[in-house]
């Protein structure tokens, strides 16, 4: 069981504070207890998970701090070629996101900047995938080092240039 005030990530849509512990009721059913959580990288969106089905949804604390080198090393890491093939390259990049683990989206996040760079676009799906790995990445790295949602966006494309910068070299 989570506490108010602890940080919790959740699958899909990142890091958040639980703000609160609530009874609802949804259509007709009887009240039921659940964690309101406030998203670190949308502030106004509120997320409802009922209490009990924490396993089950995937709720769990931010990676610890002292974890985050390895997603600095991927970030900083070369980037892998995606497929040329739209279809191919988007089930790759799907299948990363919701598997979940951060190495994975911090490889999302640092093929697909490549992939921007290089071709200076990306299809409006690559668009879309980015930021939604973006957005997940720096909200569990500022829920894991308790700062706040630019910092953490900072360090991230820090981490990226870095990567150019030696690519370049």
């Amino acid at each position: 069981m989570f506490h108010i005030g602890e940080t919790v990530v959740h699958p899909e849509y990142g890091a958040g504070k639980i703000r609160e512990i609530r009874e609802l009721s949804s259509l007709g059913n009887k009240e039921r207890e659940y964690y309101s959580i406030q998203l670190i990288g949308d502030p106004d969106t509120t997320v409802m998970v009922p209490l009990g089905k924490e396993d089950q949804i995937g709720l769990r604390e931010p990676i610890p701090e002292e974890e985050l080198e390895s997603v600095w090393r991927v970030l900083r890491a070369s980037p892998r070629e995606l497929p040329s093939n739209y279809k191919k390259r988007c089930t790759i990049v799907e299948t990363k996101l919701r598997d979940g683990a951060l190495e994975q989206i911090a490889e999302v996040v640092r093929d697909l900047a490549a992939r921007r760079e290089a071709e200076q676009r990306l299809t409006v799906e690559g668009k879309r995938l980015y930021q939604q790995g973006l957005q997940r990445l720096v909200s569990e790295i500022a829920g894991a080092e308790g700062s706040d949602y630019a910092t953490a966006e900072a360090e991230i494309a820090e981490a990226l240039a870095k990567d150019r910068a030696s690519i370049a070299a």
